[in-house]
């Protein structure tokens, strides 16, 4: 039995998922309820009290097919859709993380504590160029250090494919720890848990599990002008890396103390050089507040492009949840073997008839 905890985004247990199901091992998830901004206005992890229709199982708060969030579109529910009967608890951010991530091992004899990071910026030891979001993982690291238990482990995937870090620096980092390369995960597992996944909205988890299913391909990514990302053989990779050995590398979660809360974390961070994450995602999408829009051709560069960056180009700075769940609706159904990418033809096509278009209804591509 293994405990998997998200050390960023929701995605990172599909992954998770896949990983176990290929090991065949029995599963129970844990993630901080924290939305990208596109799903979630709020800036920051929701409280418990924001969520409705958890269930308390034992100590833990357990999520439900029918836990939902206020005021957006939250994701929690359909992840815990795609991973039952495997249970999905939520980590409050506001209490101890370390004693509920304990508890939960405990409560389930879970033999091995796995942080999953989809993408792998949980390695860097030091401010990088491209790494935006080191707060989530600075906290659980901090949490995983208290945690009592024998086996803790932090698993990275989908090698370079969020666009925080280049293929030379996870290479680089990787070198200065002793990782356990895992079995390769299982295609027909992949395939199963990407067809399942399409639903959510995920970008780096999907290209993972496509880049198990061999589709290689250049992606554009990402914040404004994105980032562009490669699916192959290397992003297809999953690595195991021993918790003590990632802290003796200097990651930021090895300097902080237990009673450090999530605002003198990020203070932290700042201090030495990370991004305010925080301060981000409150001025996400005010990038072109200023300036003229680009061009489809400006801004899509590569033969690829994930829907979210491209609902990002169609709507402005800021993509309604509206726009963004119909492009996933209509545009994933044409080809969903690549879901969420869409190729440069199919992009234009749809961003151009929404620019026709009063609505963002997308009349000719929708599908439903």
């Amino acid at each position: 039995m293994t405990l998997y905890v998200a050390s960023g985004g929701l995605g990172d247990l599909l992954l998770a998922a896949a990983i176990a199901e290929t090991q065949r091992r029995w599963a129970i998830y844990a993630a901080i309820p924290w939305e990208r901004p596109s799903v979630d206005p709020h800036v920051g992890p929701r409280a418990l009290s924001d969520l409705k229709g958890i269930a308390r199982d034992g100590g833990g708060y357990r999520v439900t097919g029918g836990t939902s969030a206020l005021g957006c579109a939250s994701q929690l529910p359909v992840i815990a859709d795609i991973l039952a009967p495997a249970p999905l608890y939520a980590l409050n951010v506001a209490e101890p993380l370390s004693q509920q991530i304990e508890h939960l091992a405990e409560q389930h004899r879970a033999d091995e504590i796995s942080l999953v990071d989809v993408g792998g910026d949980v390695l860097a030891n030091g401010p990088a160029p491209g790494v935006v979001s080191p707060l989530s993982e600075a906290l659980l690291i901090t949490a995983l250090r208290r945690v009592r238990h024998d086996d803790k482990t932090v698993i990275v995937g989908g090698l370079g494919l969020d666009g925080e870090l280049s293929r030379g620096q996870i290479e680089e980092f990787l070198g200065k720890l002793t990782p356990t390369r895992l079995p390769a995960i299982d295609r027909k597992v992949a395939r199963s848990w990407h067809t399942r996944g399409r639903v959510c909205r995920t970008e780096a988890s999907l290209l993972a599990l496509l880049s198990v299913l061999c589709h290689p391909m250049r992606v554009q990514v990402g914040e404004p002008f994105g980032s562009a990302v490669e699916t192959s053989e290397f992003s297809a990779r999953n690595y195991r890396i021993q918790l003590d050995d990632l802290l003796d590398s200097g990651v930021p979660g090895s300097l902080f103390g237990p009673a450090d809360s999530i605002t003198t974390v990020q203070a932290k961070l700042v201090e030495l050089g990370f991004p305010d994450e925080l301060r981000h995602h409150a001025e996400w999408g005010s990038y072109s507040a200023d300036g003229p829009r680009l061009s489809f051709d400006a801004y899509v560069t590569e033969p690829y492009i994930t829907i979210r960056s491209l609902s990002r180009f169609m709507s402005g700075p800021k993509p309604t949840r509206e726009l963004l769940a119909r492009l996933h609706r209509s545009l994933s159904r044409r080809n969903p073997e690549l879901s969420p990418v869409v190729d440069r033809s199919t992009a234009r096509a749809a961003s151009e008839t929404v620019a026709r278009a009063d609505t963002c209804e997308i009349p000719a591509m929708q599908t439903d």
